[in-house]
């Protein structure tokens, strides 16, 4: 018995272990709206909000992860040293579910605004004056593709609304922000110009959407170079945000916890190894014999179940954005 108690609780603690580096906790769909504000949201100015009548969306942007990678390296002068990397590319969601998604959303915000008594500016009333042409000026060409070093995205502009970024913003790659720096494009500027135009409040809408949750452990002194990954649909703090820029100030609805669904949409995992690759990797095993060097790249095609992908997003953007609605109604 005094062995079977203790194969439990070394067995519960490989267990925690295990969870401490890729389980996440899921968001509660249907927890306590004031503890889930509390939790996921931070606010900034939402008194700004007072006395808006009218509101303007000139950018509802989602960002869709479609490749996410991690690498580790582990040296050790007295051991032998490990080097790994390994990707996962999103498989049978394409870019026309990714539209009627960020489509989808947005209709679901104007239909929020118009229940609580906001109008909601159409875009046709506005989209000839300059402010929004300079917007369309500097947009990029949706869909946008990013590729990084560690993960390839796509922007969608829900109803064709443009593309467009700030200075400086991390979700481009660093060549795209170095560019920007030798421009005078100021969307803040135009945003409240059309504010002014409309006599409305102007609200940005932004969501970052992955499908991975990359770990990567090693170090100069770590004994082995480990990459954990957990594959769950997860919308991304910071980068999911909704910002009100009205003649009273700017208020910010900040995602500052990321979101992570509970429910399963990979159907399957398959090796997306090239044959080059494949070989590097034996040679790379046969040398690390010899040398005590190991080096390994997994690459893998995570084949998603669209339907139960989409339903996952859904669900959870139109979980923010209810908790957020709440936030903006209360100050209306």
């Amino acid at each position: 018995m005094k062995s079977l108690t203790i194969k439990c609780i070394v067995l519960l603690a490989v267990i925690t272990a295990m969870c401490n580096v890729v389980c996440a906790e899921t968001f509660n769909l249907s927890g306590d709206p004031a503890k889930l504000v509390d939790q996921y949201l931070t606010i900034k100015k939402a008194s700004k909000l007072k006395g808006i009548k009218k509101v303007a969306i000139p950018q509802f942007m989602v960002q869709f992860y479609t490749m996410n990678s991690g690498a580790a390296v582990a040296s050790n002068a007295s051991k032998n040293s490990s080097a790994i990397s390994v990707s996962y590319t999103l498989k049978n969601v394409d870019q026309t579910q990714m539209q009627a998604i960020a489509d989808k959303m947005y209709d679901q915000v104007v239909a929020e605004f118009t229940k609580a008594g906001i109008e909601v500016v159409p875009v046709e009333s506005y989209k000839q004056g300059k402010p929004f042409q300079k917007l369309l000026a500097d947009a990029k060409k949706a869909p946008f593709e990013v590729s990084k070093i560690d993960s390839n995205s796509v922007f969608i502009g829900a109803k064709d609304l443009p593309v467009y970024f700030e200075m400086n913003d991390k979700r481009l790659p660093l060549g795209n922000m170095f560019a920007a720096q030798f421009t005078n494009f100021d969307p803040e500027k135009w945003e409240e110009k059309i504010g002014e135009d409309t006599d409305a409040a102007v609200l940005i809408v932004n969501y970052a959407v992955t499908f991975a949750f990359i770990e990567a452990k090693g170090g100069f002194w770590g004994k082995s170079a480990s990459v954990n990954t957990q594959l769950q649909v997860t919308l991304i703090p910071e980068d999911t945000k909704y910002i009100v820029r009205s003649k009273n100030g700017t208020s910010r609805f900040i995602l500052k916890e990321a979101v992570y669904a509970e429910g399963k949409f990979i159907t399957d995992i398959t090796d997306a190894l090239r044959n080059d690759e494949k070989a590097a990797n034996a040679i790379g095993g046969f040398l690390g014999a010899l040398s005590g060097t190991k080096s390994t790249t997994k690459k893998n095609n995570a084949n998603a179940d669209a339907a139960a992908y989409g339903e996952l997003v859904e669900k959870h953007i139109s979980a923010i954005d209810s908790l957020i609605f709440s936030q903006m109604k209360a100050n209306f």
